[in-house]
């Protein structure tokens, strides 16, 4: 399986691959059409709660369909969507076809379809056998250009790793701030990049190299400062105000607000004549009293027992992470916006639209303070028992959806399964010295692995947070089975 193509091999491996990604890709988007979403009102208008480039990849496509007279409509959405399907869906068939030659000239050809397969796959997948029924390269959301860009990214990756070079490098830090600025959840991008740097250039005797990880370590540092400034200096072309975009703090506040007991209320009796944030104990009070009378707490779950007898291995944990999946939206967009909201109106009646949002964003992130403070404190005693809780199961349940599913729960244990056959691939491939397989292996696995514990403390899982790396994983666990 590891003999090299030759010229005539790539060449029909170049022309069968391109041939098999544009009828599936454009095809499926030519049957389905844009795909719109829960979330995808809020990049077409543009809003403050979102990264800058999707909201200006659509807004060019509506220019330029406006440019030309194209303004009706197709599949019932506004035309210009069709025409964002179409260039997402030829950014899907770059980053697999990329991925592909470059699996062939390093593994062979064979590997090389095996690689475009596996993206296919995942596609279909989501088509035809998931509950979502629709190809993310079709709809209308950040990670129709964010999972192929991260595809691309790992190969950069691979690359920087192969040979290192002021090219690679650069490849790598453009990726990481292109990404990160679709979607803030794509710094697992850049925590990828260097923890694979300090394995490779630090810890690996034979590939040690300091300067090389320390280039790359300054780099990242820019890169981030970079993606930051980039997100500010959008909202000050947009709003004319030199912020960034809202929203970081929710996802946090809502696990916080589902493992939150009626003692937290307590918390907040310093605010009561606070100039920047006056009564805040009422406003969290309504969010809390609102979130247990809806069941969106962790005692409403008909599988909590106690917080005493709280534990991965004494609870049915999977139940209660559904459960908690189950109100992570209600308690973020029914209750803790429309009730700071409310409050920034009552007590800030004279802001306009823009520093209204911006005074709703600082009050969430004044909660999550506030509570992320107070759970810290208690996290490794009995107390912290439902933060722990919840964050080992989240992170669980990332690890399962990365390469399975959670239902049936059979394949609970077919993830655990596949996990402990990826580490014995692993191991046999460093014992056999297949050097590019353990590299792309590890950088995978670290990518992987990041994401899960990210997501899992941060947000919630589901399978369009965690599908990212399924093509990848599957990919070099294939390689370091059959490459030779």
């Amino acid at each position: 399986m590891g003999k090299k193509f030759d010229l005539k091999e790539m060449h029909t491996f170049r022309i069968v691959v391109l041939v098999l990604l544009f009828a599936f890709y454009f095809g499926i988007a030519l049957f389905d059409g844009p795909v719109w979403c829960v979330d995808s009102p809020s990049y077409t208008e543009m809003n403050i709660s979102r990264e800058p480039v999707y909201p200006l990849f659509l807004d060019l496509f509506r220019r330029l369909f406006a440019k030309f007279g194209l303004t009706g409509q197709l599949y019932g959405q506004d035309a210009f969507l069709f025409g964002v399907i179409m260039a997402q869906s030829l950014l899907w068939v770059y980053a697999a076809y990329k991925l592909g030659v470059y699996v062939s000239r390093k593994l062979g050809v064979t590997l090389g379809y095996l690689a475009v397969f596996f993206q296919v796959a995942v596609s279909v997948l989501n088509r035809f056998f998931a509950n979502r029924g629709s190809m993310y390269s079709e709809c209308i959301m950040t990670e129709a250009l964010a999972m192929p860009l991260f595809v691309i990214a790992t190969v950069y990756i691979w690359q920087l790793f192969e040979e290192f070079s002021a090219l690679s490098v650069t490849r790598v830090f453009l990726m990481t701030v292109l990404i990160a600025s679709i979607r803030k959840q794509m710094l697992i991008v850049m925590l990828t990049w260097i923890a694979a740097a300090f394995i490779i250039f630090i810890l690996d005797r034979r590939t040690r190299e300091a300067k090389n990880f320390a280039i790359c370590l300054v780099l990242a540092i820019v890169a981030f400062v970079g993606i930051n400034e980039l997100d500010k200096a959008y909202n000050y072309a947009i709003r004319g105000v030199y912020v960034g975009h809202t929203g970081n703090a929710k996802g946090a506040v809502d696990t916080l607000m589902y493992t939150a007991e009626e003692d937290t209320k307590a918390l907040f009796d310093k605010y009561e004549d606070s100039e920047e944030f006056p009564q805040l104990k009422t406003v969290y009070s309504k969010i809390y009293d609102t979130c247990v009378q809806n069941g969106y707490v962790i005692e409403a779950s008909p599988d909590f027992v106690s917080r005493e007898s709280l534990g991965i291995t004494k609870s049915d944990w999977l139940a209660i992470a559904s459960h908690y999946a189950d109100g992570y939206d209600h308690i973020g967009f029914d209750v803790l916006q429309p009730y700071c909201d409310e409050y920034v109106y009552e007590h800030f009646p004279d802001l306009d639209f823009v520093h209204h949002m911006l005074k709703e964003d600082q009050v969430e992130s004044e909660i999550m303070k506030v509570l992320l403070r107070y759970d810290l404190k208690k996290i490794f005693t009995p107390e912290g028992n439902a933060v722990r809780f919840i964050f080992v199961a989240n992170v669980l349940k990332a690890f399962i959806i990365s390469n399975a599913n959670t239902d049936p729960r059979i394949l609970v244990k077919a993830s655990a399964a596949i996990y402990i056959l990826f580490a014995a691939i692993f191991i046999f491939a460093i014992v056999k010295d297949k050097r590019r397989v353990v590299m792309m292996s590890l950088v995978v696995i670290l990518g992987l692995a990041i994401n899960c514990f990210i997501t899992g403390s941060m947000i919630f899982p589901q399978p369009r947070y965690m599908c990212y790396s399924m093509g990848l994983f599957y990919l070099t666990m294939g390689c370091g089975i059959l490459y030779r």
